[in-house]
């Protein structure tokens, strides 16, 4: 084989490959939230510092039956497609409620949803309604479970 002919198919696979790369359907992938002020699931609520005191809180009212079990908080993309929140997971308190602080640049964002599993990794046991995060500073979002 001659250089002019190995330089010819090296061009055609470069074409080859240029147009294969246009038929290649794009998908968008799911919108990122910032990062939570929790980055390491806990099972109480934040003590969060006056100078942040500005953002709002979401509770989650599970019941008694719920105490000790695992909660998460999920987000829903515009596809209808839920995501796990880093930060705002942990495990419900011993009257089944868990709170959580909202940052100023969250405000109003949604919808999410709770989730309760039996355990860390765990089946699902409850999902709560969607709600949005509060609008404004001081507001408290809470979200009940229906028994």
């Amino acid at each position: 084989m001659n250089r002019k002919m190995m330089w010819s198919l090296i061009a055609f696979g470069a074409l080859l490959i240029g147009l294969m790369s246009l038929s290649v359907p794009v998908s968008a992938g799911p919108l990122a939230l910032p990062p939570r002020p929790t980055p390491i699931p806990t099972a109480t609520p934040l003590v969060i510092p006056a100078a942040s005191a500005r953002g709002g809180f979401i509770e989650l009212q599970a019941g008694v039956s719920h105490a000790g079990q695992w909660t998460f908080i999920e987000w829903q993309d515009g596809a209808s497609h839920w995501y796990s929140v880093d930060g705002w997971q942990g495990t419900l308190d011993a009257s089944g409620k868990v709170v959580w602080w909202v940052s100023p640049s969250d405000m109003g964002k949604g919808p999410f949803r709770w989730v309760v599993a039996d355990r860390l990794g765990g089946a699902t046991v409850a999902t709560s309604a969607a709600f949005n995060l509060p609008r404004y500073s001081g507001q408290r979002v809470i979200v009940k479970l229906q028994p």
